[in-house]
């Protein structure tokens, strides 16, 4: 995935359920200076906390 730890850009995941807001915040906008000149969001993936 993009925003994994072997991605462009690490965005730790948000807990379910995730708001909008939940997401916004965890977003994080970067830029990325080796491929593109426009800021880009990179929006967190969501995971469920429990124990199987």
């Amino acid at each position: 995935m993009i925003t994994s730890n072997v991605g462009l850009v690490e965005v730790p995941h948000v807990t379910v359920p995730a708001s909008t807001e939940g997401l916004a915040a965890g977003a994080k906008e970067i830029l990325l200076e080796d491929g593109c000149s426009m800021l880009i969001t990179f929006i967190p993936g969501v995971k469920n906390n429990s124990d199987p």
